[in-house]
């Protein structure tokens, strides 16, 4: 559980430093669209990576110290031949904890998650793909 615990903070770490990264200079800009880091910095959004129960593929998304006026929105992905298949997609607010789940994994696949956050002032940071695993359901 520890090796869990801290490869879930070093994705949350990751996950800051890419929006942060990522937002456009907010200095004297204001209004919608505008980001204020010290608010990105207080929220701590993260996407696991994805394991196997069985014949299930699961994933856990959370996010800690976010007001209700974040918007997440995480979906657990697999490869096909064609391209990234959706899995499962769950969205909320705020500071939670989900687990994503695949009850229909068959054979050895790729699989992560994509995790989108809207900002409360509407900035929408780039999407943040999560670890990706190969695992065989058999």
């Amino acid at each position: 559980m520890k090796i869990r615990a801290k490869a879930a903070a070093v994705s949350a770490a990751a996950l800051l430093v890419g929006m942060a990264a990522a937002a456009p200079a907010a200095a004297g800009t204001g209004g919608v669209g505008a980001v204020d880091i010290q608010e990105a910095a207080g929220c701590a959004p993260m996407a696991g990576a994805p394991y196997r129960i069985g014949t299930t593929v699961k994933a856990d998304v959370t996010s800690y110290g976010c007001s209700n006026g974040w918007t997440f929105r995480a979906t657990l992905q697999s490869s096909r031949w064609w391209g990234w298949a959706k899995d499962d997609t769950t969205r909320w607010f705020g500071s939670t904890h989900r687990v994503l789940n695949d009850y229909n994994c068959g054979g050895e696949h790729q699989h992560r998650v994509a995790l989108w956050a809207t900002s409360p002032t509407g900035y929408n940071y780039p999407v943040h793909i999560g670890k990706t695993v190969t695992l065989n359901c058999g």
